[in-house]
Order: structure tokens, then sequence, then C-alpha cells
């Protein structure tokens, strides 16, 4: 499953640095190019659904984004899945509508 945004254990080790390890961890490039794929996808729904004040706010912002973490991986991970693919595969452009669909899913699916 994806990588949580949640800072939690990991005040010592910024976002960045988790970044990082995880790409300094991939075994192909391919597998580099997905992470960075899968981490641009959950950031684009992070910013959906927070204001810039709730993004300044570490707490607040971690709290809603491990919500939507959550649902994207209990209710939308299909459509999740399907994007990270094909954006690896054919690139962004050709990927709107399922982005669309993954918009979709989280919006319905994510509770406050």
């Amino acid at each position: 499953m994806g990588q949580k945004a949640s800072a939690e254990s990991l005040e010592h080790k910024p976002w960045l640095f988790r970044k990082l390890d995880a790409l300094n961890a991939a075994t192909s490039r391919q597998s580099a190019i997905r992470i960075t794929i899968e981490d641009w996808i959950r950031w684009t729904q992070y910013t959906a659904f927070t204001t810039p004040a709730q993004r300044e706010s570490k707490e607040e912002f971690t709290a809603i984004a491990d919500k939507i973490d959550d649902t994207i991986d209990s209710k939308c991970y299909g459509n999740y899945n399907e994007l990270t693919f094909c954006v690896v595969q054919k690139g962004v452009p050709q990927c709107k509508g399922l982005k669309a669909a993954l918009d979709k899913c989280v919006r319905d699916n994510y509770e406050e």
C-alpha cells in the first residue's frame, strides 16, 4: 500500500528524507518512478481536501492526509492503482479519466 503522510514517530526524520529513503531502497528505475508517481497522486488528493492554512499546520494536515490515505487504501485502491499504472506507462495527459475516477471515489468516500 502507499506511504502515509503522517509524521507520527518520525519527528526527527522529515518527509523529504523518508521519500529519499524509499527512492534509495527502490530496486529499479521503474520502482523509483512508481514511488514518485504514487506520492504525486496522493499529494494531489491532500491539496484538494486542505486549505493553505491547514497545510501550514502539521497536526491538522497530518490528520486530514491520514484520513485521505485510509480512504484511498480501503475504498479507492483499485482506482489509485490503475491511475499509477497508467501514468507510469503512458504519462499524465493520457490518464485524465482515471484521475477523475479517483477524485470522485475519494470525494464520495472521504469522511471528515
